[in-house]
Protein backbone atom coordinates (compact mmCIF):
# COMPACT_ATOMS: atom_id res chain seq x y z
CA UNK A 1 0.00 0.00 0.00
CA UNK A 2 2.84 2.38 0.91
CA UNK A 3 4.51 2.09 -2.50
CA UNK A 4 1.22 2.56 -4.33
CA UNK A 5 0.45 5.66 -2.28
CA UNK A 6 3.86 7.11 -3.09
CA UNK A 7 3.22 6.55 -6.80
CA UNK A 8 -0.19 8.27 -6.63
CA UNK A 9 1.36 11.08 -4.62
CA UNK A 10 3.48 11.94 -7.68
CA UNK A 11 0.25 12.92 -9.51
CA UNK A 12 -1.84 14.19 -6.61
CA UNK A 13 -0.47 16.31 -3.80
CA UNK A 14 -1.23 14.89 -0.36
CA UNK A 15 0.66 14.16 2.84
CA UNK A 16 1.29 10.65 4.08
CA UNK A 17 2.09 9.89 7.71
CA UNK A 18 3.26 6.33 8.32
CA UNK A 19 2.29 4.93 11.72
CA UNK A 20 3.21 1.53 13.14
CA UNK A 21 -0.12 0.26 14.44
CA UNK A 22 1.50 -2.78 16.09
CA UNK A 23 3.45 -0.56 18.49
CA UNK A 24 0.65 1.81 19.54
CA UNK A 25 -2.02 0.43 21.91
CA UNK A 26 -4.52 3.12 20.86
CA UNK A 27 -4.11 2.29 17.19
CA UNK A 28 -4.30 -1.45 17.90
CA UNK A 29 -7.60 -0.89 19.70
CA UNK A 30 -8.95 1.33 16.93
CA UNK A 31 -7.86 -0.67 13.87
CA UNK A 32 -7.36 -4.20 15.22
CA UNK A 33 -7.00 -6.54 12.26
CA UNK A 34 -7.76 -3.90 9.62
CA UNK A 35 -4.07 -3.28 8.93
CA UNK A 36 -2.75 -2.14 6.66
CA UNK A 37 -5.23 0.70 6.83
CA UNK A 38 -5.44 4.08 5.14
CA UNK A 39 -7.21 6.63 7.28
CA UNK A 40 -7.59 10.36 7.58
CA UNK A 41 -8.60 11.51 11.01
CA UNK A 42 -11.55 9.35 12.03
CA UNK A 43 -12.35 8.28 8.46
CA UNK A 44 -11.09 4.93 7.19
CA UNK A 45 -10.53 5.26 3.46
CA UNK A 46 -9.58 1.63 2.82
CA UNK A 47 -7.92 -1.32 4.49
CA UNK A 48 -6.03 -4.54 3.63
CA UNK A 49 -5.17 -3.16 0.17
CA UNK A 50 -5.20 0.23 -1.51
CA UNK A 51 -8.54 1.02 -3.11
CA UNK A 52 -7.54 3.69 -5.67
CA UNK A 53 -11.17 4.62 -6.36
CA UNK A 54 -11.89 5.22 -2.66
CA UNK A 55 -8.69 7.27 -2.40
CA UNK A 56 -9.61 9.38 -5.45
CA UNK A 57 -13.10 9.99 -4.04
CA UNK A 58 -11.60 11.03 -0.71
CA UNK A 59 -9.05 13.35 -2.33
CA UNK A 60 -11.73 14.86 -4.59
CA UNK A 61 -13.90 15.53 -1.53
CA UNK A 62 -11.12 17.73 -0.15
CA UNK A 63 -11.10 19.96 -3.21
CA UNK A 64 -13.18 23.12 -2.88
CA UNK A 65 -16.08 23.09 -5.33
CA UNK A 66 -16.64 25.93 -7.72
Amino acid sequence: MWHQLREIQEQRSFEIVLSDVDHDPGLIERFGTLIPVLASGEQIICNYYLDPIALEKYLDSLMPSG
